[in-house]
């Protein structure tokens, strides 16, 4: 591979005429010995640093051709986090470290890819983590750091989240409001069992609650109503702000390095920063999730926080008590217009309102939350 993409025979390589300007500065490094049937000039690694954005992270990883598994036989599967289709070849992603033979090391930013590098998205439940257990009831799933705050303890909107997942799932009913209640924190390498409780069903809705627990201790707590009835009267009585599109938006800047935390699973760009006013809105996207549902947006509703450290004049941490989401009309969109709306801070405590806007202007639900905060200490 050549500097400029282009192989031996000098023709441009279809990763970039596939991805554009959103891959540059394709360079060689040293070659992958794993896989001798790999043509000559595409048998190596390629870093190609994220130009649309301004950012200059390097994506590296392996050429081979397709053999039906994913990657080249030097990758370890954990280490793999992605893998893009160019034609009859295979780009295999790393994350921190692979095993042997590659030198492919890559910050686990991986919600700072290029749009498409996901070849194989994934849904809410995979990408939080959930699995089953022989018992319908009862579900869990393991803390990590793709589903942590920067504190390092779970994000209160991935438990939320997996709440309302195995909840429509058990009860084969959309999520109509859910909210969590946090009771206490937990850190990797920790596991969250939850047991779902249905308190009332009938022929349209039912209540039901979740808890969330490490062992012997609670974590979380979420109620929820589910249901769908037919009813000819709708409306939306709302707008969506006016503000520029996603790509027309800066990058959230982080004032810490996100590592392999939610952060960098997340892409963010500011569309309105007005500090002091107690609104704030931003664009996000999640690169690796194949559709918008209830869980995702409890996800993305847990951003309260955000706003709060924009309306107050000194830098603080926040930490939410509650989480409160109401699910409207769900549509598929790349990015949400999360708008944030704080109401008031009095005794140490913040309080404020969320919306989720899809990019054609649906309001697709209304997140609410309350939150401690104390004075930002650094890192």
């Amino acid at each position: 591979m050549t500097v400029d993409g282009s192989s031996r025979s000098g023709v441009v390589h279809p990763l970039v005429a596939r991805y554009g300007a959103a891959l540059t500065g394709l360079g060689q490094s040293r070659p992958c010995q794993s896989d001798a049937g790999t043509p000559a000039g595409l048998r190596g690694i390629i870093n190609a640093p994220v130009g649309s954005g301004g950012g200059s992270l390097g994506v590296r990883g392996c050429f081979r051709r397709a053999r039906g598994s994913p990657g080249c036989a030097c990758c370890s599967g954990v280490d793999r986090v992605g893998v893009v289709m160019v034609d009859q070849l295979q780009l295999c992603l790393h994350g921190p470290s692979v095993q042997t033979g590659c030198d492919s090391h890559l910050p686990a930013r991986i919600g700072l890819f290029p749009a498409g590098v996901y070849d194989h998205p994934v849904d809410s439940r995979q990408w939080l983590g959930i699995r089953p257990t022989h018992n319908p009831m009862r579900w869990y799933f393991p803390v990590t750091d793709g589903i942590c705050s920067g504190l390092g303890t779970l994000f209160g909107g991935c438990g939320l989240g997996a709440a309302i997942d195995v909840l429509e799932q058990t009860t084969g009913r959309p999520v109509v409001w859910a909210c969590a209640q946090y009771l206490n924190f937990t850190k990797p390498p920790s596991v969250v069992d939850l047991d779902v409780h249905i308190l009332a069903e009938g022929r349209t809705t039912t209540q039901a609650r979740v808890t969330g627990q490490v062992g012997d201790t609670p974590i979380f707590s979420v109620n929820a109503s589910l249901g769908s009835r037919d009813m000819p009267e709708e409306g939306q009585w709302i707008t969506t702000p006016v503000v520029p599109r996603p790509e027309d938006c800066p990058r959230r800047e982080l004032r810490f390095d996100p590592g392999a935390t939610i952060s960098s699973r997340l892409e963010q760009r500011i569309a309105i920063e007005d500090p002091g006013s107690g609104r704030t809105a931003f664009w996000t996207r999640m690169p690796e999730l194949l559709e918008v549902s209830a869980a995702s947006l409890a996800v993305l509703g847990d951003f309260v926080p955000m706003g709060l450290g924009q309306a107050v004049t000194t830098e603080i941490n926040s930490n939410s008590l509650d989480n409160t989401i109401r699910i409207i009309n769900i549509v598929q969109s790349e990015w949400v217009l999360l708008d944030v709306r704080i109401e008031a801070v009095s005794r140490g405590f913040g309080h404020g309102h969320l919306y989720l806007w899809a990019q054609d202007g649906t309001l697709m639900g209304t997140a609410s939350q309350s939150v401690m905060i104390r004075p930002w200490k650094g890192n």
